[in-house]
């Protein structure tokens, strides 16, 4: 009898759950959902619910979820839950559930990705590079985690270096720092880097004398997604403030880049993940990312060799939690 595995990524907007069956050739998706977050009281209900559904009862789970799992256990920086993943798998009855920190998931699925659904926003060198990876995700908040080079592969280290310390480069970014910085008191780069980001970048510039007369979007009850507005804006249209939003965006992500690939040796190449690099591919590749990617001074020339690209596969984290949970099954813990 083959073996189902439950594969999930909870985010603060949606939940996406999948059944997988373990193949010869890998894993074969079955059904897979999505839940509104917000809709939920707990990760509990969703599952209970999708997998009542369903009727199946799976041999192994793996979750991810924003924020950093100590012990099992996680209360997440963006969505209002507690989860405890042996709580959790004995009220599902699911012999063998993990709950891993979303970025991990993600990079789980990172190196053995099908090369097409990669777009290449920096080509580095041109060559496939072995050496550690590091994955950056920014969507409603900022997420990474660290791909390590080994004998075997890669290992998964999730990190929290989305809530560090923001390091702008440019003057109007040491300006918007000072602002950030009294609204907030401690600025991280998810302030700046993420659709918060977005947010916060907007509302700075708005107090700026030159763009004084721009259309306030936080006044304007229709737009239910500012930030989606506002890079919508700056890829379609001449907005000027939207423009320049997007511009201090992908400034800050690119130098944000480059500094991951000189702190964990990233020889490896950047995988951004997350749903704002795919919406805006065309801003990211029209060379302004590159200069603030390559701007490290003395440097410069151990940038140079690496790629940064952008996943395009929006279920990369479902694809990484299956993977996970499917090491339940091959390590015979079953």
């Amino acid at each position: 009898m083959k073996k189902i595995i439950l594969a999930g990524d909870a985010g603060a907007t949606n939940t996406e759950l999948a059944l997988f069956s373990i193949e010869n050739d890998g894993l074969k998706v079955l059904f897979s959902e999505k839940y509104k977050s917000a809709e939920h009281v707990s990760l509990y209900e969703i599952i209970n619910k999708f997998i009542s559904d369903k009727k199946v009862n799976p041999s192994a789970a793996c979750i991810g979820v924003p924020g950093p799992v100590f012990g099992g256990k996680i209360i997440s920086t963006n969505i209002p839950w507690e989860i405890d993943e042996t709580e959790l798998g004995n009220k599902l009855g699911i012999p063998n559930m993990k709950i891993v920190n979303d970025l991990e998931a993600a990079a789980a699925a990172i190196p053995n990705m099908n090369p097409g659904s990669l777009e290449i926003i920096y080509a580095g060198n041109g060559k496939t590079n072995y050496g550690n990876k590091m994955v950056i995700a920014p969507g409603t908040g900022l997420g990474m985690a660290i791909l390590i080079h080994n004998k075997d592969g890669y290992s998964v280290i999730p990190t929290e270096g989305g809530h560090s310390d923001y390091a702008p480069v440019t003057d109007i970014e040491i300006e918007l720092l000072k602002f950030l910085k009294m609204k907030f008191g401690r600025v991280s780069p998810e302030r700046v880097i993420s659709g918060l980001g977005i947010l916060n970048i907007y509302e700075f510039l708005l107090t700026k004398k030159e763009f004084g007369n721009s259309e306030n979007y936080f006044e304007k009850s229709e737009f239910k997604d500012i930030a989606a507005k506002i890079s919508e804006e700056a890829l379609n249209s001449g907005n000027d403030i939207c423009i320049k939003v997007m511009d201090i965006f992908i400034s800050s992500l690119a130098a944000l880049c480059s500094s991951k690939v000189l702190g964990v040796n990233a020889s490896g190449g950047v995988y951004l993940c997350g749903g704002i690099p795919r919406k805006i591919l065309k801003l990211l590749s029209d060379g302004k990312f590159t200069e603030a990617y390559l701007n490290k001074g003395r440097l410069k020339y151990y940038i140079e060799p690496v790629p940064v690209y952008v996943v395009r596969e929006s279920s990369a984290g479902l694809k990484g939690a299956a993977l996970i949970a499917g090491r339940f099954i091959k390590s015979g813990i079953e």
